[in-house]
């Protein structure tokens, strides 16, 4: 922030100085909301380019500034997040610009995503014009600006026209009280300064003294007198504002051409030659509206020239004017919600069954043509017209409720579901009331507002079935659900509900219990995937639809293709319906699959775009605790894995323990702290065995770490026991990397009881598997495994070849513990074994060297700079010792590089 005087401020008056500093002092402070009202011309814009202009140095502005009436849905947020490229947004307009060409369903997500991305440094909104916000536009930054996560990153600056309307004195949502500061008038003197200088002498000194005294320091104002030079022009009148003198300027005006612009005004903007079919007095007033630049065209449509203008025109209609208007427009050439909309508004309200229904049926034909803010308004609308009682209005409550959440507007899900009777609902309603209700709860206050609630209504339910929807829901908060206590409830719920009664929660209740035989190691029941999958009629939520469930449960952790396609699509679906947590669950997930994939560097953007939208939510999910304690532990930060595994403990993550224990015994596991990794690994599976949780990859896969422990305590049984298991699982869902891991702990066995043949022959097996399984660090670590037992067999040559292949996959993984392991192996008493610890691309660049090539061809024959391959050769030189070319020829002449080459050929080509 700016503490200096900028030149603007000091070419100010006092007065709006004095004002200024006030506000400057308070933007300081991040999220904070500030609202400048005051009459048009007053100099709103000029007080607020000055504190953009201040703040645009220090946090990112994104800047609107809405001009007309009725503009584009969206208009807003779009101008808001292109607008960070010309602000201080520090290398994010790229990424501003992209959302900002975003699809409508998008939009809402594309502003929370900029505003995660900007939360660093802070953000300042600036909205130019508040009161000609389109109404999406509105609905967006009021959603935004009320989640917790940017209450004290963004901050909202805007101004607003008084206009005479009752709206001048409302204090919307986002503005307290305090937060509304009235601009107040000029000096008389300044506004006297500011005539001369626009009139220069064509105003006398005595008249531009009369003329600043009648805009009661209004600039704006005494110029707009100033210009109506001719008698009969309404600005040579006195007014008291400059609302006033624009109402008298409409006032003056011919009926038609007042009829013109008020339709203008609803219409928003008008074809030339659709104007008679709309309003016939009014096509004849076109020529004259022009001429008095009231209105303008624009390309072939008709558009009113002042949006005050146009406000002010419609005003001065009466009620029933108003109406007949609409009646008008009603009855016109226009799309029909367009008319239906016209048709509510030229009827006095009040209840009105068939206007309810014809907006209704409006409503559904948004929804189904991809418009779900307008369904939104029309159901809005259709529920002023119905009757407040009974399964009809409950039904429309419902559907707007619906509505609302594919907006992720859930205050407005909340507010809706506060209107339904839940306990007199019939079963289908409760059925799409109850998920609704719980969604909304979880993203305003987490699990446990869900919990609180549902608790409370499932003792209030007296149906069998009504309760049986509350306690799917009650069930899938539970944090610690022991395996046949949970599998008892749910199948009972289960049993209840039928696909056609209760479509919504028969649906979530198979999902649970496919869920819970996956936790079995039993694979996928296709049966109930394919009724899943089949279509319903009605809204199926993000959350409930079969490609979801795919996504983030179907796929075995270790089908890693598919798991990554899968889980693509539901990113894109959630980023597109606003759905914070389930972008979160997707984004970890993908950092999970190609973290095991060994693709580090396309692992941690997601990572990092998943900590960014889990600010704006109350309960994380768990797999982003996994995500964090695997990210950690690659990086070798023990710390942040304690702390890690601290928060998946807590009470409100289910399996929280399992994961905590989990990702403390593998960490002491990578460390070689076998003690520590046998208490904790196994107090993750007694945990994981008590809830049902069987499947290896769904608890972490452990067991190979955890039979390394017991066999560094010497129990071969409990070892034994471990590659049993590995080995049932891997039959009954035919799993690839199940067997490979078998495998890889019957090898450890034969190795600790000195059968190195017999290892030998079962390790080619493995690898084999673990290889097709596509889990690179595990590849890596079985390589290792593979490499010593060769050794200790006497075939060096095989167990070098090992370590060698060991180096491709440790450089995608980028595990410095991995490293660590792999140069222990390599530095054996062989000398030339000391080019194991060498990267490929260290190796290639020592190679050359070695041969002769001087620094510059290497860099040509390998396509790198000068630069990279001195890098490469000085790191190569100490890892081995060497200070001199000779020495690296010497060194490399005991490991013959055309069979290397070819070996390391034949790899990458695999």
């Amino acid at each position: 922030m700016l503490h200096t005087e900028p030149s603007a401020m000091r070419s100010m008056p006092t007065g709006r100085r004095d004002f200024l500093i006030g506000l400057r002092s308070r933007l300081r402070a991040g999220g904070t909301r500030t609202m400048i009202v005051g009459e048009a011309g007053i100099g709103k814009s000029s007080v607020l380019d000055v504190l953009v202009t201040e703040n645009a140095g220090d946090r990112v502005v994104l800047r609107t500034q809405p001009r007309q009436a009725n503009p584009e849905p969206f208009a807003g947020v779009r101008e808001l997040l292109a607008s960070a490229q010309w602000t201080g947004a520090r290398g994010t307009g790229s990424e501003a610009c992209s959302s900002a060409s975003a699809t409508r369903s998008e939009l809402p997500a594309a502003l929370r995503t900029a505003l995660c991305r900007f939360s660093a440094t802070g953000s300042l909104i600036v909205v130019d014009g508040w009161q000609w916000l389109d109404p999406e536009s509105h609905a967006v930054l009021g959603q935004a600006l009320q989640d917790r996560a940017f209450r004290d990153s963004v901050s909202l600056l805007a101004t607003r026209r008084l206009d005479g309307s009752a709206d001048d004195l409302t204090v919307h949502p986002l503005f307290a009280p305090e937060d509304v500061f009235a601009l107040g008038p000029l000096p008389l003197q300044t506004v006297i300064e500011i005539i001369r200088d626009c009139a220069g002498g064509r105003v006398a000194d005595h008249e531009a003294r009369a003329i600043a005294e009648q805009s009661q320091g209004n600039p704006l104002l005494a110029l707009e007198l100033v210009a109506g030079a001719d008698a009969d022009d309404p600005r040579r009148t006195t007014p008291t504002s400059f609302s006033a003198a624009i109402r008298d300027r409409v006032r003056g005006l011919d009926p038609e051409v007042h009829l013109l612009l008020a339709t203008l005004a609803v219409m928003g903007r008008v074809r030339s030659a659709d104007v008679g079919i709309l309003c016939e007095r009014a096509q004849k007033a076109i020529p004259r509206g022009l001429e008095l630049n009231v209105i303008r065209q624009v390309e072939d449509e008709l558009v009113v020239a002042d949006p005050l203008m146009a406000s002010i025109a419609v005003t001065m209609f009466s009620t029933d004017e108003k109406r007949r208007m609409h009646a008008v427009l009603a009855e016109a050439a226009l799309p029909e919600r367009d008319r239906a909309e016209h048709r509510d508004e030229a009827t006095a309200p009040g209840v009105d069954e068939h206007l309810a229904s014809l907006l209704e049926r409006q409503a559904e034909r948004a929804r189904t043509a991809g418009h779900p803010e307008a369904s939104l308004r029309l159901m809005q609308r259709s529920l002023k017209r119905t009757a407040t009682s009974g399964d009809r209005y409950w039904a429309r409550v419902i559907d707007a409720a619906e509505d609302a959440y594919t907006q992720a507007n859930s205050p407005l899900v909340l507010d809706l579901l506060r209107k339904v009777d839940l306990d007199r609902l019939s079963l289908g309603l409760l059925d799409r009331a109850v998920p609704l209700l719980a969604l909304a709860l979880k993203r305003q206050g987490g699990d446990t507002a869900v919990r609180q609630r549902m608790s409370v209504l499932e003792a209030r339910m007296m149906d069998p079935k009504a309760k049986a929807i509350v306690e799917l829901q009650l069930r899938s908060t539970h944090q610690h659900p022991r395996a046949s206590d949970w599998k008892t409830e749910v199948e009972q719920a289960a049993g209840l509900l039928t696909a056609c009664e209760t479509p919504q929660s028969w649906r979530y209740a198979q999902q649970l219990l496919m869920r819970q035989q996956l936790d079995q190691g039993r694979g996928l029941d296709e049966t109930r995937l394919t009724l899943l999958s089949a279509p319903v009629s009605g809204v199926v939520l993000l959350r409930d639809s079969a490609d979801t469930w795919v996504a983030l449960e179907a796929p075995q952790p270790d089908e890693l293709s598919r798991s990554r396609g899968a889980l693509l699509g539901l990113l894109r679906s959630a980023r597109a319906e606003g759905e914070p947590f389930l972008t979160v669950q997707a984004l970890s997930r993908l950092f999970i699959v190609d973290h095991l994939a060994g693709q580090t560097q396309r692992a941690e953007p997601h990572l990092h775009e998943a900590e960014a939208h889990a600010r704006r939510l109350i309960d994380v999910p768990a797999s982003l605790l996994e995500a964090r304690g695997l990210a950690a532990m690659r990086r070798g930060d023990r710390d942040l894995v304690r702390a890690v595994a601290d928060d998946a403990c807590a009470p409100n993550f289910p399996r929280g323990d399992v994961l905590g224990h989990g990702l403390l015994g593998l960490d002491a596991a990578a460390s070689g702290e076998w003690d520590r990794a046998h208490d904790h690994l196994t107090q993750a599976r007694r945990s994981a065995d008590q809830r049902g949780v069987v499947d290896p990859g769904r608890r972490l896969w452990i067991d190979v770490a955890l039979a390394r422990a017991f066999l560094h305590q010497g129990d071969l049984d409990s070892a034994a026991h471990i590659a049993a298991h590995l080995e049932h699982i891997a039959a009954i869902g035919n799993r690839r990397h199940a067997l490979g891991q078998a495998r890889r702990v019957r090898v450890l066995i034969l190795a600790a009881q000195h059968h190195d043949d017999e290892a030998v022959t079962l390790l080619h097996q493995a690898v084999h598997d673990l290889d097709r399984g596509g889990f690179r660090p595990e590849l890596a670590g079985a390589r290792i495994d593979f490499a010593e037992v060769l050794r200790r067999a006497g075939r060096e040559p095989e167990a070098d070849q090992q370590l060698r292949l060991v180096r491709h996959e440790a450089e995608g993984v980028q595990d410095p513990r991995l490293n660590a392991r792999l140069d222990d192996a390599a530095q054996t008493s062989r000398p030339t074994r000391r080019i194991m610890t060498l990267t490929p691309s260290e190796e290639r660049v020592a190679r050359g060297a070695a041969s002769g090539q001087s620094n510059r061809q290497i860099a040509s024959d390998l396509f790198l700079s000068v630069r990279t391959v001195e890098t490469h050769l000085a790191s190569a030189y100490r890892k081995l010792g060497l200070r001199s070319r000779t020495q690296l020829a010497l060194e490399l002449l005991e490991v013959p590089g055309a069979d290397d080459s070819t070996m390391l050929s034949s790899h990458e080509a695999r």
